[in-house]
């Protein structure tokens, strides 16, 4: 065996398949300068990893020990993506791992803003639809299985009323003419409002239901909703007032 014509062989071969020393060197298992040998008629490559290196320069074993190419192997044909093309280099393998990480980052992202948005309560606003009346400000909020509405402000033109004081309340909802729930029975919750004010009333007055339990409310936008009040005064005399309302989308 010609030392020197294998050594100039593998200089070759791999000069087209763009390989550093270094690098062939890390895919057989050895240094740089063990290759830095072979390519100088030094030293031999070992006879455990003739095979190995033959099919990383895309020859045959025979051809390698030989130091010349078969007639029917014209290496000027030999590309250098054949066989086993150049490693993909440590920079671009942590790019595309980062690529990967910011692609997976901005779909949680994604999911998070979409399933957010789809448990996004919507609310409603509160208005009067007899202000000359008396006022009424407030919300109704759907959230999930829950509607809650809560009614922060009951003012009547007549004074005298909106400030009686009271012990005692029912009351029922309506969305336009449909009974949607309520609480029966005057002054079953009186004693938690024994001696307050309409006013103060109105400004704790805070409805919570489970919409699993009570009749659905579908597109509540431009709908009346209606809150029929019944208010025990303090001399047990039973007060009666519709309070009509509109729920505008907010």
């Amino acid at each position: 065996m010609n030392q020197e014509k294998i050594g100039k062989l593998i200089a070759k071969m791999r000069k087209q398949k763009d390989l550093t020393q270094r690098e062939l060197g890390e895919m057989v298992g050895v240094g740089y300068r063990s290759v830095s040998k072979w390519e100088r008629g030094l030293t031999m490559p070992d006879i455990s990893i003739i095979n190995e290196l033959s099919t990383i320069l895309g020859i045959s074993s025979d051809e390698l020990l030989n130091g010349e190419l078969n007639p029917k192997d014209d290496n000027t044909d030999i590309s250098p993506n054949d066989i086993n093309p150049k490693p993909v280099k440590k920079n671009n393998k942590r790019l595309l791992f980062l690529l990967i990480i910011s692609i997976l980052i901005v779909i949680v992202i994604i999911g998070i803003i979409v399933v957010r948005n789809n448990n996004k309560p919507v609310e409603y606003i509160i208005k009067s639809l007899n202000p000359d009346e008396y006022l009424v400000d407030g919300t109704l909020v759907e959230e999930e299985n829950n509607i809650i509405i809560k009614v922060k402000k009951i003012e009547f033109q007549d004074y005298n009323f909106s400030n009686m004081i009271i012990k005692g309340y029912d009351y029922n909802v309506f969305v336009n003419n449909d009974f949607i729930f309520g609480i029966g029975g005057v002054g079953e919750y009186g004693n938690l409002y024994d001696r307050i004010s309409i006013k103060m009333f109105s400004e704790n007055f805070v409805i919570n239901y489970d919409n699993s339990f009570i009749k659905k409310i579908d597109n509540l936008n431009d709908k009346q909703l209606i809150i029929k009040f019944n208010f025990i005064t303090i001399n047990d005399e039973k007060v009666e007032k519709d309070i009509y309302t509109t729920i505008i989308s907010n």
